[in-house]
């Protein structure tokens, strides 16, 4: 069992990004996350200032001052390409070890790290924070239950025009920067989480002249027959919808992929095949007929609206899976059902895959 420094599971947030301040906000509004013991990273001048907004007054830029007896669990917000070398010296210190998104920068990288979390005993998990927000997971039971009919197909988009500087990490063709790791990753984890195992990923997109991918969209075939539609995109705006349709219902979840709040249950309506005769073609091609048609659009969608669904959120949502971090070291666990490392791995593997695809289209 962990032997925890205090009754309040104390973290260290190692990086001094927006999404390491959203993970502070997080612990601090949702109950049973844990408390901030430190905010670490290696600018003092932003760590400092990332540690007054978060209201601490307690940062270092050594890495090592998240190793010691006070700390319970560290959070890696850090470049992908430091991911490993410091998810393994954290799993080696004994400390939880929670690594964002993406785990590694490969599958190779994955099992690495998955190996020092088996060989120390010490709790590890990749922070996919989506899956643990509570509509999620309600998503989830009501497709376990059935209550979808057999899951045919699921379909997520994550984009938003951005300013790709190469300077930034996320932006570092070098590194595997670019929509595949850093947008795509949130709608294939999604889609593994909800329609089961990966068999295979048909990948295209467009490589800008450094080298990372400004847009991607993935085809993905799961092993009990669905398929997944993903698509990310750092230069095109449009409406980040998730759906998730079976034979008996469709959800779909608004307003975002990565933090939803609300939705909507529709019952699959079957329409019969319409054998029209040429006088009832000739009276459905005219003007009148469609427009009639467009009038009566929202009666015959307010006929088959369904039900909604509905879940608050706390903060940004992040303090969910760190809750459920806490759990799991106070039982003793050295992984999370919701996000398993196995199911990390194989994601991992998925989009290597993808990223070779990638590469062989070249820059547009």
């Amino acid at each position: 069992m962990y032997s925890l420094s205090s009754e309040r599971f104390n973290w260290a947030i190692v990086g001094s990004s927006g999404v390491a301040r959203q993970f502070a906000y997080g612990i601090s509004s949702t109950p049973g996350a844990g408390q901030l013991a430190t905010v670490i990273a290696r600018d003092p001048v932003r760590t400092e200032l990332s540690a007054k907004a978060i209201g601490t007054t307690t940062w270092s830029t050594e890495f090592s001052d998240c190793l010691g007896q006070d700390v319970d669990g560290v959070y890696l917000a850090v470049p992908l390409g430091q991911h490993e070398d410091l998810a393994v010296a954290a799993l080696n210190a004994g400390k939880a070890t929670v690594v964002e998104k993406p785990l590694a920068i490969d599958g190779a990288s994955a099992r690495r790290i998955d190996q020092a979390s088996k060989s120390t005993g010490a709790f590890c998990m990749e922070a996919m924070w989506p899956r643990f927000l509570p509509i999620y997971q309600e998503l989830k039971q009501k497709a376990s239950a059935g209550d979808l009919g057999e899951i045919r197909q699921f379909g997520a988009c994550f984009s938003g025009a951005v300013h790709m500087d190469p300077s930034f990490g996320v932006f570092d063709g070098a590194q595997r920067g670019g929509a595949l790791m850093h947008r795509a990753c949130y709608g294939v984890s999604l889609a593994r989480f909800l329609l089961g195992p990966i068999t295979s990923v048909k990948t295209l997109g467009r490589l800008n002249e450094t080298g990372a991918d400004a847009h991607v969209a993935l085809l993905l075939s799961h092993a009990a027959g669905a398929t997944s539609s993903i698509t990310a995109s750092y230069e095109t705006t449009t409406s980040d919808l998730v759906t998730l349709a079976g034979s008996r219902a469709t959800v779909t979840l608004s307003p975002s992929l990565y933090r939803p709040t609300s939705g909507r249950l529709t019952p699959t309506h079957l329409n019969r095949l319409d054998r029209n005769i040429p006088s009832q073609e000739a009276r459905k091609a005219s003007v009148a007929w469609n427009w009639l048609r467009d009038r009566t659009a929202p009666l015959r969608a307010l006929r088959r609206r369904g039900s909604p669904l509905r879940a608050d959120l706390r903060g940004f949502g992040y303090g969910y899976q760190a809750a459920e971090v806490v759990r799991c070291v106070k039982a003793g666990e050295a992984t999370s059902s919701i996000m398993p490392l196995t199911e990390s791995i194989e994601i991992a593997e998925v989009l290597d895959d993808a990223y070779t695809q990638l590469q062989g289209t070249g820059p547009s």
